[in-house]
């Protein structure tokens, strides 16, 4: 699994505007994960913040789902589960 910078990460806004202007380590706010666009949406900067904690998730379900014999698999949620592995690939947090 890839490495990333210790979680959770935060947002750090402009105090002037409000704007969003970087991800930072909540366990050290000088760590910064990255900076946002000068149009950074805040619905953007909540996402890659929250990234951390949907690798996690999407691990702890996918370990659940494992152990599942197959027959009790929900064939409607197998694509859900194909498509959590793949985007965990896409991340690099396989």
């Amino acid at each position: 699994m890839a490495t990333h910078t210790e979680s959770p990460w935060v947002v750090n806004y402009d105090p002037e505007d409000g704007r969003p202007l970087e991800i930072v380590s909540e366990a050290d706010r000088d760590r910064r994960v990255a900076f946002l666009a000068s149009d950074g949406q805040p619905a953007d900067a909540k996402l890659l913040a929250a990234a951390p904690d949907l690798v996690a998730a999407l691990h702890r379900m996918l370990r659940e789902w494992d152990a599942l014999p197959p027959f009790r698999r929900p064939a409607k949620l197998i694509e859900a589960a194909d498509k959590a592995r793949v985007a965990l690939a896409k991340a690099g947090a396989t």
